[in-house]
C-alpha cells in the first residue's frame, strides 16, 4: 500500500444524490461515526480510470508500435472490426488494472488496483492574524503520525505552530480556544512530498484541536455556495431555483491509500505460468507497469478534476506520493 496526499486547488463536492432540507440543499460525503468529510475510494476509482485511460490514448500517439489499442476503457464501443460484443474488451491494461465486467464469454474480472476513502488530515481555517491548517490526535494517528503526551491538547487547549506561538489564544472561525504553551507540534516531515514552499507555509501554521472539537469545526467551515438554475430560453435564473451547495474548501490536505495486486495471481502477469500462451492482443503487465499507469492519470486531476459541478470552479485537485519528495 502506498499513501498519496490530495491537496484541493477548488473547493471539492462529493455529493450525496439527493437533497435535504436544512442549512444546505446539497450535502457532501461524511463519514457516519466522525461526521468528517471525505472523498470516496470508488470516486477516486472512477476518475483514476478515466484519467489513466485518457493518458494512454494520448501516449499512443506519441508510440506507433504500441499493438493494443485502448479503445474500450470506460466505453462501450466495438472492440474490434466485426465483432458485435459490447464494452471492455477485458486484455488490455486498463481492464486488467481496473477490471472489467460483461455477461458474455469475457467474463469478468476484479482490478488489479484499489483505493482506500480520502481522509482530511489538515483542514483550512480562517484566524485573526491569517489561515491556520487544524488537525486532531485522532486524525494524524490514523494517517500513521504518533502523537506522546507532549504533542496532545487537553481539553478545551490547543497546539500551535510557531507562527502562533505568541498569542495566548487563537480564533478558529467563530470558536475562540486558549493555546497550551507547554505541548508542541509533532514532525511533519511527510508534507516534504507537497513541495518546500508549502511545507515551509503549513509546518508553522499547524493547530492540533481535541478530538472532540474537531468535527464541529470542520463542520462549521465548509464553503457553502449558492446557485441557481438558468432558463435555457430567457438566459437568466428561474425563479424558485436557487440551491446551496456545500464542499470541501481549498487548501485542504487529504490521503488516502493506493494498493496493487500482483498480476502473476491473475495468470497475465510476465512472469505468470501462462505468459508464453498470450498473444498480441493481450497485455502482460507488472506491478511497475500498473502503477505507472495509475500515477501517469494523477496530472489530469490538476486540469480536469473530481466530484461534481467541475464546471463551476469545483474539483481540481493535485496528487503527491507521500515520501515521493520528503521522508516517509
Amino acid at each position: 500500500m502506498s499513501k498519496y496526499f490530495m491537496f484541493t486547488l477548488d473547493p471539492i463536492h462529493i455529493g450525496t444524490g439527493g437533497y435535504q432540507i436544512g442549512r444546505v440543499d446539497n450535502t457532501i460525503v461524511r463519514e457516519p461515526a466522525t461526521n468528517l468529510p471525505k472523498i470516496p475510494g470508488s470516486s477516486i476509482a472512477g476518475t483514476a480510470r478515466t484519467y489513466a485511460t485518457y493518458k494512454e490514448i494520448e501516449d499512443q500517439k506519441e508510440d506507433q508500435e504500441y499493438k493494443v489499442k485502448i479503445t474500450c476503457a470506460g466505453q462501450d464501443n466495438d472492440v474490434s472490426p466485426g465483432n458485435n460484443k459490447k464494452g471492455h474488451c477485458g486484455k488490455c491494461i486498463i481492464c486488467r488494472s481496473f477490471g472489467f465486467s460483461k455477461n458474455d464469454d469475457r467474463g469478468s474480472s476484479q482490478g488489479l488496483v484499489y483505493f482506500s476513502d480520502a481522509h482530511i488530515l489538515l483542514f483550512p481555517v480562517s484566524t485573526r492574524i491569517g489561515p491556520a491548517w487544524i488537525t486532531s490526535p485522532m486524525i494524524l494517528e490514523d494517517f500513521g503520525i504518533q502523537l506522546e503526551t507532549k504533542n496532545k491538547p487537553s481539553n478545551s487547549f490547543i497546539v500551535v505552530g510557531s507562527e502562533f506561538s505568541g498569542e495566548s489564544s487563537l480564533n478558529l472561525g467563530w470558536l475562540n480556544l486558549p493555546i497550551e504553551d507547554e505541548k508542541e507540534l509533532p514532525s511533519f516531515d511527510h508534507l516534504a512530498s507537497l513541495g518546500s514552499k508549502k511545507n515551509k507555509l503549513l509546518s508553522s501554521r499547524i493547530v492540533i484541536v481535541p478530538d472532540s472539537l474537531i468535527s464541529q469545526i470542520i463542520n462549521s467551515n465548509l464553503e457553502v455556495r449558492t446557485s441557481v438554475s438558468i432558463d435555457p430560453v430567457t438566459g437568466a435564473g428561474k425563479d424558485g431555483a436557487l440551491f446551496t451547495s456545500e464542499a470541501i474548501p481549498r487548501s485542504t490536505i487529504l490521503w488516502f491509500e493506493l494498493g496493487i495486486n500482483d498480476p502473476d495471481y491473475f495468470g497475465y502477469g510476465k512472469k505468470s505460468e501462462n505468459s508464453s500462451k498470450e498473444g498480441k492482443s493481450n497485455t502482460l503487465i507488472s506491478l511497475l507497469d500498473v502503477k505507472s499507469i495509475v500515477k501517469g492519470g494523477f496530472c489530469y486531476f490538476e486540469t480536469l478534476g473530481i466530484g461534481g459541478m467541475v464546471t463551476r470552479g469545483f474539483g481540481r485537485v493535485t496528487i503527491e506520493e507521500v515520501g515521493e519528495n520528503g521522508s516517509k
